[in-house]
């Protein structure tokens, strides 16, 4: 993402790598982001533990995996932010996990919008500029 703020608070990671959740659920994030305090987490058999933030890039075939079942798997081991980023509709749906750590959607970005987070301050870009730089 060519952010040097968040590389130096962050380690970002694109698939493949396993995010091992638990013995049962190991998930490939498109992207994820891990605090530098957290990366004990990184080990030799992927990413054991809940990331700061994943982020699935979904195409229409998987637009119900990544937006029911995957959802629920993130939810349900505390991942604090999820973003899905529609490649179709080049927008970005930002999740966050309420007092109930149930995900809310808190916002929508698409277009030219700057793409920003609360629990994330060095992130800040602009949505139109992500699709250029992965979506080939």
């Amino acid at each position: 993402m060519g952010h040097k703020s968040c590389k130096s608070d962050y380690i970002i990671y694109s698939a493949p790598l396993d995010v091992i959740l638990n013995g049962t659920n190991v998930v490939q994030p498109d992207i994820l982001m891990i605090h530098r305090s957290r990366q004990h987490i990184v080990t030799a058999r992927g990413i054991e533990g809940p990331p700061d933030l994943v982020v699935e890039i979904i195409s229409p075939g998987s637009r119900k995996r990544d937006k029911v079942k995957k959802m629920t798997v993130y939810e349900k081991h505390g991942v604090p932010e999820y973003w899905i980023i529609d490649s179709e509709t080049r927008m970005l749906e930002q999740y966050l996990q309420n007092d109930r750590e149930r995900y809310e959607l808190c916002d929508l970005f698409e277009g030219d919008d700057r793409v920003t987070s609360n629990k994330l301050p060095c992130v800040a870009f602009v949505i139109s500029a992500i699709f250029s730089e992965i979506i080939h």
